[in-house]
């Protein structure tokens, strides 16, 4: 399993408009990570959800330029 902690900042002026920085964590399962695999891919998307993906590079596996491509929905 891994722990994703992460805060939402704010602009000077949301600030002042009485909003505040959130702080958000996720447990998510870690994907499974294959020979030659030493880069730690983290997404983070609306609604709090966070994608976690290995690559041997620096292309994202969710980068659809990627060869290795693999759909977020999967």
């Amino acid at each position: 399993m891994a722990e994703v902690i992460w805060t939402l900042s704010v602009t000077g002026p949301q600030y002042e408009a009485g909003m505040r920085p959130e702080k958000h964590r996720v447990v998510i399962p870690l994907p499974e990570r294959k020979r030659g695999e030493n880069d730690l891919h983290v997404h983070f998307l609306p609604g709090d959800k966070v994608l976690l993906g290995w690559s041997d590079n620096a292309w994202s596996p969710y980068d659809e330029h990627n060869p290795n491509y693999i759909s977020p929905s999967q």
